[in-house]
């Protein structure tokens, strides 16, 4: 990017804290998680985005994560390859260009977001464990 005719555009940072994340969602219009093929994109989530998506963005991310694969199959977002600069660009582009599908996705995920991961949806399999707790299939294993 720093090569870039345009990289006076571009405001690079490191990991932000996450009292100041909300300015950052405040000031934005998509967000963007651009992941490497790795075990981390494999075993690990992107809850940023979906504080993102609860606060009204819409998403941009690359296939890999099970979030991707999620938003994927529920149409919310934008999947795209992983290591496709120009596909990404792209859809940049048309999300830039076509403000409002853009508004009607963050919309979407918003909705998505609130009902998929409400207090009580995720935590609903706790509570039922509470009412008849019981030890992992596991556990006779991890006593020889």
């Amino acid at each position: 990017m720093e090569q870039s005719a345009h990289h006076n555009r571009f405001h690079l940072l490191d990991w932000v804290a996450a009292e100041v994340f909300p300015g950052y969602l405040a000031h934005s219009d998509l967000a963007v998680c651009v992941d490497f093929p790795c075990v981390e994109t494999l075993v690990g989530t992107r809850t940023r985005l979906l504080e993102a998506m609860v606060n009204g963005l819409p998403v941009l991310m690359t296939r890999g994560t099970e979030l991707s694969e999620d938003l994927a199959a529920a149409g919310i977002g934008w999947v795209v390859p992983s290591g496709d600069p120009q596909v990404l660009a792209d859809r940049i582009v048309a999300c830039a260009q076509d403000r409002e599908a853009t508004g009607e996705m963050a919309k979407r995920s918003k909705l998505w977001v609130q009902e998929r991961f409400s207090i009580e949806r995720t935590l609903a399999p706790v509570l039922q464990w509470i009412e008849g707790p019981v030890f992992a299939p596991d556990n006779a294993v991890k006593q020889i």
